[in-house]
């Protein structure tokens, strides 16, 4: 039996009593002993797959994978069939073989299909009944098909019972990357030199340590260079600037470190320019990345007494 969604779905049954034991079984089919133990199990589930995919390289199809909840499908219904005495594609509690599917996890189906056959002893033997009917080998053989899971159960009249699932899914939309989370320009306080006073015109060198505590890390050089910047009012011209060693009037010096990355240490080093006019003298600084954005402004401050 198969069935697709949005299709019209083909009806007929899917199943082989030609091979119940013991009212009859075609010559050669039924060969080798029954074998009911876990291990033979598996290996007959690995069989029947593997010679299932023979036949549809044969017929230049691609092989079907094993899915385990098609497997858990079409291992629940065959220990139904085995014990219930019942027979077809609507036994036990749960009658829609697309419904067993579901149940058993197989979420977002295209297309599904069922074999069922009884009696057969072998993997060759049941693989080569469904060959033989032409609605399992139209299952078999389904190209839409990319899934399988097969059952098998011992017990009942017929000894043995054997169940295959096909399926196919929507292609998975495709993932879209994680976005990477913002990336942050934040800095804390460590330190900074002490200024002494200074006469008019004075020079001194001062410096003052700054740490990364945000995401992004701090480069001296490229498109986005961090470097220290005026504030109170946001980049005005310095009453400190040294012209012919500050950047600019606003800019009195890159990051000394070529990179500095969260959690370490950037360091800020210029001179300072004493202004002509006594007095008490004050200069606001917050670090930039050139082009992106300024820092948290700190407050950072340098202050020099003018005299005499």
């Amino acid at each position: 039996m198969t069935s697709a969604r949005n299709t019209r779905v083909q009806s007929w049954l899917g199943e082989l009593w030609a091979w119940l034991i013991p009212l009859g079984v075609a010559a050669g089919l039924l060969l080798g002993p029954l074998s009911a133990g876990p291990a033979a199990a598996d290996d007959a589930i690995g069989l029947v797959i593997e010679l299932t995919n023979v036949e549809r390289q044969r017929a230049g199809l691609p092989a079907l994978a094993a899915n385990p909840s098609l497997t858990l499908a079409a291992a629940s219904y065959a220990r139904v069939l085995a014990s219930e005495g019942c027979w077809g594609h609507a036994c036990g509690s749960v009658p829609d073989f697309r419904q067993r599917a579901v149940q058993a996890g197989y979420a977002g189906w295209t297309r599904l299909g069922e074999n069922l056959a009884a009696g057969a002893r072998t993997p060759a033997a049941v693989v080569a009944a469904w060959m033989a009917s032409p609605g399992h080998r139209a299952n078999i053989l389904e190209p839409d098909f990319r899934e399988i899971g097969v059952g098998v159960a011992y017990g009942g009249r017929a000894g043995v019972y054997w169940v295959q699932t096909f399926g196919a899914r929507r292609d998975p939309a495709p993932t879209q990357p994680a976005a990477s989370p913002p990336l942050t320009y934040e800095v804390a306080w460590l330190g900074q030199s002490p200024v002494s006073r200074l006469s008019p015109g004075d020079q001194t060198v001062v410096w003052v340590d700054l740490l990364n505590v945000g995401t992004a890390t701090w480069v001296s050089g490229g498109d986005n260079p961090v470097r220290l910047g005026t504030m109170n009012p946001q980049d005005r011209p310095s009453a400190f600037a040294t012209t012919e060693l500050w950047l600019s009037p606003n800019r009195p010096a890159s990051l000394l470190q070529g990179s500095v990355a969260t959690g370490e240490t950037g360091r800020f080093s210029f001179v300072l320019t004493a202004p002509s006019v006594p007095g008490r003298h004050r200069e606001y600084f917050t670090p930039v990345a050139e082009g992106l954005t300024w820092f948290n402004d700190l407050g950072i401050y340098f202050e020099i007494e003018v005299g005499p």
